[in-house]
């Protein structure tokens, strides 16, 4: 083997794994590349410029949303930046294609219309195909939205998080793994540890934190208890293995039993539930 071939060799033996990972981001990234629609408050100020540009001054709006979870914040926002910038706001309307015809019906009665504006989903409605013909009063206001864009849904800030949030916990393990292997041991209690630890924080916090009323420090201490319990029962494989000299698999496949079984009968098999909503931020 030449110098250059065993150096190469050495290289792809350090940092093949790093290569693997940018081709397969980069596989995904490629799989998922597609038109995006925004929805959210920056989306909001986009459309209410180019409403502006597009019609002038002081231009008739009516903001039409659908009744979904981030319409609210993209209504709320467009209103503001309309307002701000001198448009006259009509209406803004959260519901159903019904809810807009009553809407335009009511706006009809006051004179035209420059625009409407929409998300993605409602500017589709068919209650917008034919205004000049089912509402001449109104004019021919334009159906506008927010302005599209492409972009991979795999490299989207809510699946970066989601991916981090579902990672975090087995990065952390394999860290510790890694030191156990390379020391020459081994542990087969890292996952049932990790689910014993997750039934005791949610214990404490519904016993002891209030419930669902508990409060970021109270599901803190929760946290940290399950975490030092945990811990505790980790401490106590190394103290078997290190002053027994027994097996680290045995003892480990002990421990992996016992925190299993620990979990399954503290919570009689069933979930538990009655934790804040903020505890998934936490």
């Amino acid at each position: 083997m030449t110098p250059s071939t065993h150096s190469f060799s050495r290289f792809l033996a350090a940092y093949g794994m790093v290569f693997v990972l940018a081709l397969l981001c980069a596989f995904f990234s490629f799989a998922t590349y597609t038109e995006q629609h925004p929805s959210g408050a920056d989306a909001a100020r986009q459309l209410a410029r180019s409403i502006t540009t597009q019609i002038g001054n002081s231009p008739r709006v009516l903001i039409v949303v659908p009744n979904q979870p981030d319409a609210d914040a993209f209504a709320t926002a467009l209103h503001t930046a309309l307002t701000s910038a001198g448009a006259t706001v009509i209406a803004t309307v959260k519901g159903e294609p019904k809810d807009a015809r009553a809407a335009l019906q009511i706006a009809a009665s006051a004179g035209k219309l420059d625009a409407i504006a929409c998300t993605q989903a409602s500017a589709g409605w068919l209650v917008f195909s034919d205004l000049p013909t089912d509402f001449p009063a109104l004019g021919t206001p334009r159906i506008l939205q927010p302005q599209t864009y492409r972009w991979p849904n795999f490299l989207k800030r809510e699946n970066l998080l989601n991916i981090a949030n579902q990672i975090a916990v087995i990065a952390i393990v394999a860290i510790g793994m890694t030191l156990v292997i390379i020391g020459g041991g081994i542990d087969l209690s890292v996952g049932s540890l990790i689910a014993l630890a997750a039934v005791l924080a949610a214990l404490f916090i519904r016993d002891f934190a209030g419930a669902q009323q508990a409060s970021a420090f109270g599901m803190v201490l929760a946290c940290a208890a399950a975490i030092l319990i945990a811990g505790a029962a980790g401490a106590a494989n190394g103290a078997m293995v290190t002053v027994f000299h027994l097996p680290p698999f045995i003892v480990t496949l002990a421990m992996m039993l016992v925190a299993s079984g620990a979990a399954y009968l503290l919570t009689h098999g069933q979930s538990v539930y009655q934790v804040p909503d903020s505890f998934v931020w936490l």
